[in-house]
């Protein structure tokens, strides 16, 4: 099971820490040791890197409903939930925000509801791709939350992940590992119910259609500044090395670029590495 074998990589990677650092391990036990359930309707964004979850989050946050903090927070893989820095929260509040909590649930929700409040929104919506690989957990643990699934076709995501330095994922094998390994733990996710499967193709062809799906699926109503570039552009992140795209208005030029900029040796190792999921999300391996 992917979620197993995750979560005991996971413990042994703290297990390590708390041996080699005793103090370190105590401060962060109470964040590790997760009691709480949350009640809260959170939005996470998830899915393979450089699968449209910046697109997504940015068109959510576009929304007068929905707040959250720009950039990726990893948060449910820390290893440190006492350094915590977020510039939509000062450090101050921040230091008692972490002084308080019971576990890492308790946190996210405090840290949640801080940015929530100061936006005047009422949801918060999280964005981190890694946090596929924990979806189960996500679902145990916050049962009023919505989750939505990015998926783009592995050869065109690994495309542009070459095109952006801060992915570190840019070998063909190790991207297609990540890649499957994401898939996987959609396709075991335990309540398919709560997790919305989107399409970076469907979403770059038809965004109105695409999005009001979306907006549906989480219980709000699509307001058209979410598909106004100079609205959903206004985030940080259209400044950043591979986000430049956010400044453009949506469209799918970037679809199926594999086919003329792959060699024939990567796309073999693509349908070696992760043909059989591949064609299980609906793409074709040639």
């Amino acid at each position: 099971m992917v979620e197993s074998s995750l979560n005991r990589s996971l413990t042994s990677l703290r297990i390590r820490k708390a041996l080699s650092n005793p103090v370190f391990a105590l401060r962060n036990l109470k964040f590790n040791w997760v009691r709480k359930t949350s009640t809260a309707n959170h939005v996470f964004v998830v899915g393979p890197p450089r699968s449209g979850t910046t697109l997504m989050v940015s068109m959510l946050k576009a929304h007068s409903n929905l707040a959250g903090i720009d950039g990726e927070t990893c948060f449910f893989f820390r290893r440190n939930f006492t350094d915590i820095k977020y510039p939509e929260i000062d450090d101050q509040t921040m230091k008692k925000l972490i002084a308080s909590a019971t576990d890492m649930v308790d946190l996210f929700d405090m840290i949640a509801s801080e940015v929530v409040t100061a936006q005047n929104a009422s949801r918060f919506v999280e964005k981190t791709p890694e946090h596929a690989l924990r979806l189960n957990f996500l679902l145990k643990r916050f049962p009023k939350a919505k989750i939505v699934f990015m998926i783009r076709d592995v050869r065109d995501g690994y495309l542009s992940a070459l095109r952006n330095p801060k992915v570190k994922v840019n070998t063909v094998s190790l991207y297609g590992e990540i890649w499957k390994l994401s898939v996987r733990a959609y396709l075991k996710a335990t309540q398919k119910e709560r997790v919305k499967l989107i399409r970076y193709e469907e979403l770059c062809s038809n965004p109105e259609i695409v999005m009001t799906e979306v907006m549906s699926f989480l219980d709000e109503s699509l307001q058209i500044t979410q598909l106004a570039s100079n609205s959903y552009s206004k985030t940080k992140m259209r400044s950043v090395i591979g986000h430049q795209r956010l400044n453009e208005k949506i469209s799918n030029q970037t679809v199926g670029q594999w086919r003329e900029k792959m060699s024939n040796q990567d796309v073999e190792i693509f349908n070696t590495i992760a043909g059989e999921e591949l064609q299980k999300m609906g793409y074709s391996l040639v």
